[in-house]
């Protein structure tokens, strides 16, 4: 791309959560104060611009780990629809999406903002989801709810949906290519603690700007399955980032999910890479807990069909179901 205007979408322009970060991290080097919250409230150069100094970060999510829904697009449709939180603790992965939708529906992100402060949050997903609700039933009393969650989103979206079905409301979720945490998935996060606290080890000791990691950090950073983009960020931002994924592990590890009756939606993307402990596809982690899973397939990885131009094809997707259920 030749250039970039003040009022160009930065999502539009193919920005997702993950160079979201990369973009504040580029922004702190040359002095300039933004977060991941600020680049989905304010999509433009202009709008940033206009806006820094005066989002000061704070609100439940921020003080208090409690969760509170935003809006990710300005849809005045009467249908909602809620997006979960992924392992950064925000929704900014969901505004293409959302974007996409807003002749359909109003997209709402749940957030949960481990990214603050990780160390001072609580890693429990049952807790997580008494949040979620609480804050979703708040932001709309009744009705139906349907609930979507790209990766673990889709696991704290599913447990959110069982305390709102036990409540008396009709729920369905919506998976994004989410592996369901069974007892493959517990064990195999083991081994990921001890590759991130390898990793948070080498950070530790400090890193020279601009100096490339070294090759065996590499390689645990693309076993964890890492995003490139982040490698950039090898500082403060990357150690939260391990952080969280960490503290998501324990979560999971103390995790026994049950089966539901609720209708669950899985959504395949069509070139994600499997890790080993995998047997066989995504939808095989679901089976065991969700009678009757509805799998659709979606082009893509496992980051590329929630952005321009592939996200477009799942909007078209979910506007039935959104029609359905929400």
């Amino acid at each position: 791309m030749d250039r970039v205007g003040a009022e160009d979408n930065f999502f539009e322009l193919g920005g997702d959560s993950i160079l979201s970060i990369k973009a504040v991290h580029r922004a702190g080097r040359l002095g300039i104060h933004l977060t991941p919250r600020m680049m989905f409230r304010h999509q433009t150069v202009a709008r940033l611009a206009a806006n820094l100094g005066r989002d000061v970060p704070g609100g439940a999510a921020a003080t208090t780990g409690r969760a509170v829904v935003s809006p990710l697009n300005e849809s005045t449709a009467d249908r909602a629809v809620f997006c979960f939180p992924v392992i950064a603790g925000n929704v900014t992965g969901y505004v293409p999406l959302a974007r996409a939708l807003r002749d359909e529906a109003r997209v709402l992100g749940v957030e949960l903002s481990w990214w603050d402060a990780p160390d001072g949050a609580e890693w429990d997903i049952r807790a997580m989801a008494r949040s979620c609700a609480e804050a979703i039933r708040s932001s709309r009393p009744g009705g139906r709810y349907l609930l979507v969650g790209w990766s673990f989103g889709g696991v704290l979206a599913t447990e959110t949906a069982r305390i709102l079905d036990a409540a008396g409301h009709a729920v369905r979720v919506v998976a994004l290519d989410t592996l369901f945490p069974g007892a493959g998935y517990r064990a195999a996060s083991r081994g990921t603690a001890r590759t991130i606290d390898a990793v948070l080890a080498h950070l530790a000791g400090g890193r020279e700007p601009d100096r490339a990691l070294p090759d065996d950090v590499l390689a645990r950073l693309r076993s964890l399955n890492i995003p490139p983009e982040l490698y950039e960020v090898a500082g403060d931002d990357l150690v939260r980032h391990l952080t969280v994924m960490r503290g998501l592990g324990t979560a999971i590890r103390a995790y026994a999910p049950a089966p539901v009756d609720f209708p669950v939606t899985l959504y395949e993307a069509a070139d994600r890479v499997l890790p080993d402990w995998v047997e066989g596809t995504v939808k095989e982690t679901w089976r065991p807990y969700v009678s009757g899973l509805d799998v659709r397939g979606t082009p893509g990885d496992h980051y590329s069909f929630l952005r321009y131009p592939i996200v477009r094809s799942l909007a078209e997707s979910l506007r039935q179901d959104i029609r359905d259920h929400a």
